[in-house]
This record gives C-alpha cells, sequence and structure tokens, in this order.
C-alpha cells in the first residue's frame, strides 16, 4: 500500500453548499480520498454523486452505509452510479451501524452482523463484475439479478467498517479494506492488524493488500490548547459508548474507561468529559498545530495505518441527554483542508 495516501471523512450533516466546496478544496489539494459519514442527515449516495462533478482526482465513498437499511444490489447499483458520474473514482463502504441506529431508526433487526457484511461484500462485488448472480449465504441470497447497464471497468475497492475482532477478520476475509475505530492508538492498530491477518489466512489472501484505515478524530488549530479541547469533546462523545471497550482495553486504558462510561451514567455527559485526560486526547486522536498534526499522523502510519481519513469535530447529539457535543461550527473540517496534509 502507498504510505502517503491521506484522506478526509466529511459528516452528512454539513450544509451542501460546503460541503461540495470542501470536496472540491480536498481534491484539488491532493486529498487521496474523500469519504461521506452516514447517521440523519443529507443522503449519502446522492451527495458523493454531486461531490463527483465538483471535484476530479480524489476517490469518493461512503463511510459507513448500513447492510441493515439497504440491499446489497441497491449498494452495487449506487456504486456503480457513482463510478460512472467520478470517471472511475468510487468506493463503498459498508458496516453494520449501531444497534441502537438499526432497531430505533430503521426498525429492522440486529442479527447476525459478521454474516451478513461478508454477504454483502460478496454480493455486491459479484454484480459489480457484470455477470448474473446467483448467491446463497449463511445471512442473505440473491438470484437472477444482473446489472442492466455497463458494468465498471475496474473493480470498485469494498471497505467494511470494523472495531471488534470478529468485523476485523472479517474485513480481512472479504474486502479490500477496512474502516477502524475514531479513536486510534498505536496498540489498537497492532491489533488490528493482527485480525486482518486472521481474516485473511483463513481466505488465502496476502493481508498486505487489505488497506488498514481509520476515520481519525482531527482538530488543527494553530492554537495547541483550543485544538486540545475541541478533540476532549469528541473523544468523551465516543468514548461513553460501550461498543468502543475492546479499544479501551487493548490500548491500556480500561479503567478509564470504565470510568468515563461510569461518569456519564451517574452525572452526565459534561461531567464525563471532565474525566478525559489530556493523556488519552492525544493517544486517540491527530490534535494541535499542523506540525503537531503532521507528526501525529506519521507515528500512526508507522504503527500501521496505511489510509489516514482525517475527521474533523462538528456538532452531535448525546444520545439519552438534552445536549450537543460542544463544537459550535463545522470550521474544523475547512482547517483541516486548509492545513494539511
Amino acid at each position: 500500500m502507498d504510505q502517503e495516501r491521506t484522506a478526509i471523512i466529511l459528516h452528512d450533516a454539513l450544509p451542501m453548499d460546503r460541503a461540495l466546496e470542501l470536496a472540491r478544496k480536498a481534491d484539488a489539494k491532493g486529498f487521496w480520498g474523500v469519504f461521506m459519514i452516514e447517521e440523519a442527515g443529507y443522503d449519502t449516495q446522492m451527495t458523493l454523486g454531486a461531490m463527483a462533478l465538483v471535484t476530479r482526482q480524489a476517490r469518493l465513498g461512503s463511510s459507513i452505509s448500513s447492510i441493515y437499511t439497504r440491499t446489497a444490489p441497491i449498494y452495487a447499483m449506487a456504486a456503480n452510479t457513482l463510478d460512472a458520474l467520478s470517471g472511475g473514482r468510487a468506493m463503498l463502504g459498508l458496516g453494520t451501524s449501531p444497534p441502537y441506529f438499526v432497531k430505533h431508526w430503521h426498525s429492522t433487526e440486529f442479527e447476525r452482523p459478521v454474516s451478513r457484511i461478508k454477504d454483502y461484500v460478496r454480493i455486491v462485488r459479484e454484480i459489480l463484475s457484470g455477470e448474473k448472480l446467483a448467491y446463497e449465504g449463511r445471512a442473505v441470497h440473491c438470484r437472477d439479478f444482473q446489472l442492466a447497464v455497463e458494468a465498471p471497468r475496474q473493480p470498485i475497492p469494498l471497505y467494511v467498517g470494523a472495531i471488534g475482532p470478529q468485523m476485523i477478520a472479517a474485513a480481512g476475509e472479504v474486502a479490500d479494506g477496512v474502516l477502524l475505530s475514531p479513536l486510534v492508538s498505536e496498540e489498537y492498530l497492532a491489533y488490528a492488524v493482527e485480525h486482518v491477518q486472521r481474516g485473511a489466512a483463513k481466505a488465502g489472501r496476502d493481508w498486505r493488500a487489505v488497506d488498514i484505515a481509520a476515520p481519525v478524530i482531527t482538530t488543527v488549530d494553530t492554537d495547541p490548547q483550543r485544538a486540545l479541547e475541541t478533540a476532549r469533546s469528541m473523544v468523551a462523545y465516543f468514548a461513553v459508548v460501550y461498543y468502543y471497550d475492546p479499544l479501551f482495553t487493548v490500548s491500556g486504558y480500561k479503567a478509564l474507561g470504565e470510568e468515563i462510561r461510569r461518569t456519564n451514567k451517574e452525572k452526565g455527559w459534561l461531567a464525563a468529559r471532565e474525566v478525559v485526560t489530556d493523556e488519552l486526547v492525544r493517544k486517540f486522536s491527530i490534535v494541535g498545530t499542523p506540525d503537531d498534526c503532521r507528526r501525529r499522523i506519521g507515528e500512526l502510519r508507522a504503527a500501521g495505518l496505511t489510509l489516514p481519513v482525517l475527521n474533523a469535530p462538528g456538532p452531535r447529539r448525546i444520545f439519552g441527554q438534552p445536549l450537543r457535543v460542544p463544537v459550535h461550527a463545522w470550521g474544523h473540517s475547512e482547517a483541516i483542508v486548509e492545513y494539511l496534509p
């Protein structure tokens, strides 16, 4: 893998005109790719299509689209459409989405996630080959589907969003890349590489062909303390969620992670935020001046991150609590494009 690629990820709640302008600027600046989060804002696939028309070189893809909200053929059609609009620059990131989103937003049962993601990747890849599909998987089947338009001339890279060991191994087994947690440490990267290797070995693949990517929380500012405080809010936002436990455990912060979650439960998110130490912020994010951020990106590359995806903080709702993360604007995305990579 080329060790010098850098991508940016944009939130789906960005104002549309700003999202398109940021994609255009990131493309002109030389970012390798532009990913889009999919939560509850503008439709990710449609926005990526619009971005294809204002960019020229950058890869474009979702990070991540849920395997519980659309069928695999729909994703294959979306990826093929984006590839046609962009002149061969499409990517597709698939994942489960949080169980809460799946159950309560989309009224769907969160079942057999690992088997389902493998089936989706295999189905999408086969559809994009242009052949008629006859697939019977452990969680999903698809028969007699074939694209009615020209298939992509080159394979479209397929990424799997993963945090825990089984899903990371699944990415190593079937995908072109893995998109890890927004919180990343050297220890967690070693853990991820280990499980990518296990999955790749099961499939008889060379694990080095699997892109190790992560949408790492990134706050760049000429004032390093201001950058640190903004990043602290985002680290706290993710730290209170139970499914990030493996990251804290393998990184040597199990007790601190438990304290953050306990404080959130007993006193609320604002109190939990104060438990997040400077050390933890610097460990799990890319933060500080432009030089600080470039140094940290280099450290993460050396630890096995083949594709840093710079992830700007923004206002987000704390689920179950009547407040938002105290990041008052989307200006951090502009800062990333201005100062980095």
